[in-house]
């Protein structure tokens, strides 16, 4: 083979590695484009499923058990009382920072997802209460999905461990 084939060769080699480098890295891209777009979609479906749950369990004396799918490997689920941002209830030392700061900016957030040190906020339930004095529970995800009991009460829904 003379030094012009050869030369040819290279060229055409490093071409065929460009455009493989660049279907890798478009491909990349897309996939972690629809990642993203399905667990926000994931996290707008949990949200919308929770709110409904603490709206629709709230008949007196009814009690149920969910077993909710945690979105995007989130690892806790945390409520407020809605009674704490509302009538200003006290709120225990140990609360997570987040919920502190929902308390103090008096904002109506009450519903968070938690993933190590990201929190996300999910929504605002005026039903919500916490049974506990610390007006505050977190649910570790367990297996995949976050076991959370709900009560009625009439107008709200207590929301608790299962027992």
């Amino acid at each position: 083979m003379n030094s012009k084939a050869q030369t040819q060769h290279v060229f055409l080699y490093l071409f065929a590695l460009f455009i493989i480098g660049a279907l890798v890295l478009i491909g990349y891209k897309a996939i972690t484009r629809i990642t993203t777009a399905g667990c926000d979609a994931g996290k707008e479906t949990f949200k919308s499923e929770l709110i409904n749950l603490i709206e629709q369990y709230d008949t007196k004396g009814s009690s149920h058990l969910e077993k909710m799918s945690t979105p995007c490997s989130f690892t806790q689920l945390c409520f407020l009382d809605s009674d704490v941002i509302l009538d200003s209830a006290p709120l225990a030392s140990n609360a997570p920072l987040i919920v502190k700061d929902a308390q103090t900016s008096q904002s109506h957030t009450n519903l968070w997802l938690n993933k190590g040190d990201s929190w996300e906020s999910i929504g605002w339930s005026e039903k919500v209460e916490i049974e506990s004095t610390a007006n505050y529970l977190c649910i570790k995800a367990r297996g995949g999905t976050f076991p959370v009991q709900f009560k009625g009460l009439g107008r709200r829904t207590r929301v608790a461990l299962p027992n």
